[in-house]
């Protein structure tokens, strides 16, 4: 992996650390386009050239990129109206 793409990986892995916990909800978007509601299971790492985070249900890690986190006040609002 070339110097610039580390130093680009290093500073997402470093911001998604620092400002996504573990078990944040986010939408995931499969490699087949799929959406669905799940959370965060790890910290992210940086695993085959990409920065990547293990979600609930799903083996291996995903790639950041194809996670959405969802901000708090929309999951309360949602606990809220069941």
């Amino acid at each position: 992996m070339d110097q610039l793409r580390m130093n680009k990986n290093q500073g997402i892995l470093q911001a998604w650390n620092e400002t996504i916990p573990v078990r944040t909800e986010v939408m995931l978007i499969d490699d087949f386009g799929k959406v669905e509601r799940t959370r965060t299971g790890s910290t992210a790492w940086i695993g085959g050239g990409r920065v990547v985070v293990k979600v609930d249900g799903r083996a291996g890690g995903f790639d950041v990129a194809q996670l959405i986190p969802i901000p708090v006040q929309i999951v309360d609002q949602a606990s809220d109206a069941e």
